[in-house]
């Protein structure tokens, strides 16, 4: 007979609701690749603000320039950045990261390589949340809150990972790294983030799985003693 109360009690138990915790909507970003090998130049460019939760781009820029009198040389420039929000019941989480990588080689002749992307990721957190938020990379990320007149400092210069409770509201994270070198040289530099929220139970939802969590050790308990009682079969 216990499973059929243990049921009734369960099924009494209120369901927390699969729901989205945060919201992407969308982002500015800045990714900028130039290579230049003597007299050869090349460079790419994109910005803007780029909409939705998920956002992927990459620029590359390459030249060389070869003499049998004066030698060889080339330059490359890469950059990139992006962005993505995925959600798993009442667990969302962001990603985002930005960086780039100059690489350029010479026998002599000038050279110049750079590759740099910087974003400002703008969400909104739909309820108030538990959060852990990382920040790893070669330079430090910087996070916001919305205060009504304009962006707050929350978290600035930040690196690590720490857990903490954030407010419903409107956020953004910046984020930027890059490259550049002359000569012959390689560097490369990226950063990158994650905020992971869940959504913070209402307190009388804590308070009835609690009770329901009382009930079915004193009903297991009532059957243990009319088991062992003289109605026992």
């Amino acid at each position: 007979m216990f499973w059929r109360y243990a049921f009734f009690a369960a099924s009494a138990l209120p369901t927390i609701a699969s729901a989205q915790v945060l919201q992407t909507t969308g982002g500015e970003g800045n990714i900028i690749a130039q290579a230049r090998a003597h007299t050869e130049e090349e460079t790419h460019n994109n910005s803007g603000f780029f909409g939705g939760s998920s956002v992927e781009m990459s620029l590359t820029a390459f030249k060389e320039y070869s003499d049998p009198t004066q030698g060889y040389c080339y330059a490359r420039g890469t950059a990139g950045l992006f962005w993505r929000q995925t959600d798993n019941g009442t667990v969302s989480e962001l990603t985002g990261g930005a960086g780039g990588i100059a690489e350029a080689y010479t026998e002599g002749l000038d050279t110049l390589a750079l590759g740099a992307a910087s974003i400002s990721v703008y969400f909104e957190v739909l309820t108030d949340s538990i959060a852990e938020i990382d920040s790893q990379g070669t330079y430090n990320t910087d996070l916001y809150a919305w205060d009504g007149n304009g962006w707050a400092a929350f978290y600035t210069g930040f690196t690590g990972t720490e857990t903490i409770n954030i407010s419903a509201g409107r956020y953004k994270w910046d984020a930027a790294a890059g490259e550049m070198v002359t000569g012959y040289s390689y560097y490369s530099s990226g950063v990158n983030f994650r905020i992971t929220a869940q959504a913070v139970p209402e307190p009388g939802s804590v308070a009835a799985v609690g009770l329901g969590a009382l009930f079915l050790i004193r009903r297991r308990k009532r059957c243990l003693r009319l088991s062992k009682g003289r109605y026992a079969p």
